[in-house]
């Protein structure tokens, strides 16, 4: 069924990317399609700072103690025009392994060549949700819910969503090895393309799913006290961490 659905996404995009002249214009003409800045935008809501300092230590805070504590304390060496998951990933209270840190530090270092490598790929019409529970299987054919965030991005962003988002972990390089070419021969199936165009896809895959979920992982780690929840974000950061394509 996911091979189904990673093929089935692959030929939507394509079908559309191939499609002549006159209806690509009305898709341009959809104004609440978001445009593939859309990704940079939301990996930049990690980084700033959206709560006041003095709101952060005060008893109306409901995060974790832990972290209004650390924020009480240590006032001088916190950068306070980032975001409390880039501050606590910097510090010593948070106990995600020196190697995951170091792969999402790395993150924020290379982003804007990240960014303009993305650039580089073909423009497609995205889901930006394609996840299993959105995604219905019914008689061999898929229908998939919530378009809410639907707009243009680049191809391999729903194909990583598909692989990554809320799967079991153990399965992670059978989901790589099984989805991602199906989700390419769907779209070549209507769309040519070079394969320059492919390679790069697939090699900003694993940089697609930093992006998304990176940070979110970090924060479900340095969030919970609860040691399996602990546990389980680090075993999906390792997933990305050994990644291969």
């Amino acid at each position: 069924m996911l091979e189904k659905a990673a093929l089935e996404i692959g030929r939507w995009q394509g079908k559309i990317f191939a499609a002549p002249e006159p209806e690509q214009k009305i898709f341009n003409q959809i104004k609440n399609l978001s445009d593939p800045g859309f990704l940079k935008r939301n990996f930049e809501q990690w980084h700033t700072q959206s709560m006041s300092y003095e709101y952060i230590i005060s008893d109306d805070c409901k995060l974790p103690e832990h972290i209004n504590k650390y924020y009480a304390e240590n006032k001088e060496q916190i950068n306070h025009g980032k975001s409390i998951e880039y501050n606590i990933l910097r510090a010593e209270i948070c106990d995600i392994p020196r190697h995951l840190k170091q792969m999402l530090f790395d993150v924020d270092e290379r982003q804007n060549a990240i960014f303009e490598n993305f650039k580089r790929l073909p423009v497609v019409l995205c889901q930006r949700d394609y996840w299993i529970e959105n995604i219905f299987y019914d008689n061999g054919n898929i229908i998939v819910i919530d378009w809410d965030t639907a707009g243009w991005g680049y191809l391999g962003e729903d194909i990583a969503q598909l692989v990554f988002d809320d799967i079991d972990d153990k399965y992670f390089n059978e989901y790589l090895d099984r989805l991602v070419p199906c989700y390419y021969k769907g779209f070549t199936e209507f769309a040519g393309i070079t394969d320059e165009d492919i390679k790069n896809s697939k090699a900003a895959i694993r940089d697609f799913i930093l992006i998304a979920y990176g940070y979110r992982m970090a924060q479900r780690h340095m969030f919970t006290e609860n040691a399996e929840e602990k546990a389980q974000a680090e075993k999906e950061m390792q997933n990305i961490y050994g990644l291969r394509l």
